[in-house]
């Protein structure tokens, strides 16, 4: 939701994935019925997944409670690249 430089990171590495990303405003039916993988990004929190969501009397449970595989992608590259065990080669990193 607030354009930090985790989440923009995370579209931008989606992208060189070929991931279709869309920013919009879903609804919590669509989550709760249709979403496989949930994840949330932040300073402290890098990618972190989401194992469930309830919502009244519905639960939504992603990958069994576990990380799913675009998630666990994304960490790993997003990590990779800010431990320089992965190429930076978006220019993001900057030696001080």
């Amino acid at each position: 939701i607030l354009p930090g430089i985790n989440r923009e990171s995370v579209l931008t590495l989606a992208a060189d994935m070929n991931v279709k990303t869309e920013e919009r405003r879903i609804t919590i039916d669509e989550v709760l019925d249709r979403a496989r993988e949930a994840f949330v990004t932040g300073t402290a929190a890098g990618v972190s997944h989401i194992e469930s969501i309830t919502h009244g009397e519905s639960t939504a449970v992603f990958n069994g409670g576990e990380i799913g595989p675009l998630t666990r992608e994304l960490r790993k590259t997003l990590r990779g690249i800010q431990y320089g065990a992965i190429e930076d080669t978006h220019g993001w990193l900057y030696e001080v």
